[in-house]
């Protein structure tokens, strides 16, 4: 045609609620009124990962019973992303006994709605606190032998201890 040709476009912009795919059709017109239309599938992508920061090392005591859960709350300081973050997990969950004296890597991972993950990771420090329990005799006699002298040891007082870390 050698007449001016307009364009439009009935989607002219997208944002992260359209990503997959988008029927957008184009309509040219041309100075004497004739139009032509036609459409086209578009992919709209997410490939921005989430940007995430933690709250640094940190140290846990363990609870009586020798454990202690840890939390995202405890790790995460921020995120943000582009559109949406859908999830937020940790690969630790819980820690014991055996995680005392060494410290524990506990790495946070964030994912968006278009599945882009980011990751940050701690280093936690893990302590027992919780001191043993014993229970001692209420009573225990010991006979001087004939050289004048007794021996007792502590399994003869105790009758029961515990230490939910050994």
């Amino acid at each position: 045609d050698n007449c001016n040709v307009t364009t439009s476009l009935d989607v002219s912009s997208v944002s992260c609620s359209d990503v997959g795919n988008v029927l957008v059709t184009l309509t040219a017109t041309d100075s004497s009124g004739n139009t032509a239309t036609d459409s086209l599938s578009i992919t709209v992508q997410d490939s921005i990962p989430p940007v995430v920061s933690n709250n640094g090392d940190l140290s846990l005591n363990l609870d009586a019973s020798g454990s202690q859960s840890i939390s995202v709350g405890e790790i995460l300081n921020s995120h943000s992303d582009n559109c949406a973050v859908v999830s937020e997990t940790l690969d630790i969950n819980s820690l014991s006994c055996s995680d005392v004296g060494t410290p524990v890597d506990v790495t946070l991972t964030v994912t968006d709605s278009s599945g882009n993950q980011a990751t940050t990771t701690v280093s936690v420090s893990v302590a027992d606190v919780t001191a043993p329990s014993v229970s001692f005799r209420s009573f225990y006699s010991v006979e001087v032998g004939a050289t004048g002298q007794a021996s007792i040891s502590a399994s003869d007082l105790i009758l029961s201890d515990s230490d939910a870390c050994g």
